[in-house]
């Protein structure tokens, strides 16, 4: 029962750390959501900046290249970075149903201690009962041929 016990604290440890790394891949994640919200936001105010006047029409081209560029970087590292999620939600679920079989397993193993615990007290409490029925009945004997 010790190592079972042993194994479901190593088991919600494991859970545990497992979920921090994804937290941590889900806050990254964010991250790169929220630069790409800002490089669309900064092409659109670079464009209006554009339209406005003839200069900024002429390195609005340029600028916007390398937007393009940057935004395929960040939604391939986003890509990437939501499939590093996906194995890391699968991770964590694996490992919760591990610590719920353990769970489980010291749950039953609990159950059928307290049933064996009962039904030796009650094997205990026949054996005094009969014992009692035993004497009372030898008693009994005795004084009737009294």
């Amino acid at each position: 029962m010790k190592a079972l016990a042993a194994l479901t604290r190593l088991s919600r440890l494991s859970l545990n750390e497992k979920r921090l790394k994804l937290l941590a891949l889900q806050a990254d994640r964010d991250k790169l959501a929220a630069a790409r919200d800002r490089l669309l936001r900064e092409i659109d105010a670079e464009r209006e900046a554009a339209a406005a006047s003839i200069e900024g029409s002429w390195g609005f081209s340029g600028f916007l290249e390398d937007a393009r560029l940057r935004l395929r970087v960040l939604g391939r590292d986003f890509a990437e970075l939501y499939l590093r999620c996906f194995a890391a939600r699968e991770e964590v679920l694996a490992s919760f149903s591990e610590v719920k079989t353990y769970e489980t397993i010291r749950k039953n193993h609990r159950a059928r201690e307290r049933a064996e615990e009962k039904l030796r007290e009650r094997g205990e409490t026949d054996e005094l009962a009969l014992e009692v029925f035993r004497r009372g009945a030898s008693t009994g004997l005795s004084q009737a041929k009294n």
